[in-house]
């Protein structure tokens, strides 16, 4: 992926979206928006 491009990541409940989104962070990625879908998350993230 290119610098600014944007990712969608799809996670489950529970521990992928309380530990995903803290870690992308950590890595110095930009969270764009977190969606509940109902049965999963929609994550986006910008690419560094």
């Amino acid at each position: 992926m290119s610098s600014g491009e944007i990712l969608e990541i799809l996670l489950d409940s529970g521990e992928p979206i309380e530990q995903v989104p803290n870690s992308l962070t950590i890595e110095g990625y930009h969270l764009e928006s977190i969606e509940d879908l109902g049965e999963y998350f929609s994550l986006c993230v910008q690419a560094k």
